[in-house]
């Protein structure tokens, strides 16, 4: 699957100009970018920042040398290139948290002005991992335990990038979503909820030359490293962004 990761992280290098600020949200394909990001950026000789939500990513572009900008002193992101655990092409949902980076990521989202989420085809397949992600503040795990103990739930030893806990809930069908992280988002102690709607102006899928897609795409490109780039527009207003994810 990595060739499809490093074609999608090359094609976003390619979005990259000079004098913007680039974010880079979490995970295996978002992390190709970093060294191709600094490839393109010396071959080029662009003058960019970079802040990326998981911490490993924005060391190693430091050690690459690319000028980095750290979140309380970021006001704008001209350009981020996010993941998901998975997508919904028709509605453009987004599902995310298994990494542990949710809150952080929720956080470049808002200051994003475009957004793009780059994902391989297996991300298509809710079946492969029905679970809604969450972040908890630890002074809350009673509280919660006890409210929601009809949910099918559970607390991870491993606490997130954020030092909180990660709760992974177990979700039947896909159109459930809505309704529960409506529910967990006016919850005390929850600080942020896995479900991004209204979220990436553009979402980029990536798989084999014959792989054929149910929604259909904006625009299809068939690339020299036989892979099939599939990707799907969303109009997206900031503010609605900021509020509903």
């Amino acid at each position: 699957m990595d060739r499809f990761k490093i074609a999608l992280a090359k094609l976003a290098c390619e979005k990259v100009f000079d004098g913007m600020v680039i974010g880079l949200g979490a995970g295996t394909t978002v992390g190709f970018m970093v060294k191709l990001l600094h490839e393109h950026v010396v071959k080029n000789n662009l003058n960019i920042e970079f802040i990326a939500a998981d911490d490993a990513l924005q060391q190693e572009a430091k050690k690459l040398g690319l000028k980095t900008v750290e979140l309380d002193e970021c006001h704008k992101i001209d350009l981020l290139f996010d993941g998901a655990d998975y997508v919904n092409l028709k509605t453009g949902t987004v599902l995310k948290g298994d990494g542990g980076f949710v809150h952080p990521e929720k956080q470049l989202l808002e200051l994003s002005e475009y957004a793009i989420n780059l994902v391989d085809y297996r991300k298509l397949d809710f079946e492969r991992l029905p679970k809604l992600f969450l972040e908890l503040d630890p002074g809350f795990i009673y509280e919660f335990s006890n409210r929601f103990e009809y949910l099918n739930f559970y607390i991870r030893e491993q606490k997130s990038q954020s030092e909180n806990l990660i709760v992974e809930i177990i979700v039947d069908e896909f159109e459930e979503l809505a309704a529960i992280t409506e529910m967990l988002k006016t919850t005390a102690g929850i600080l942020v909820v896995g479900l991004f709607e209204s979220g990436y102006d553009e979402i980029w899928v990536a798989g084999e030359m014959d792989l054929e897609l149910d929604a259909k795409a904006n625009e299809v490109l068939e690339l020299e490293t036989d892979v099939k780039l599939f990707k799907y527009f969303f109009k997206i207003d900031h503010n609605v962004r900021q509020s509903k994810i």
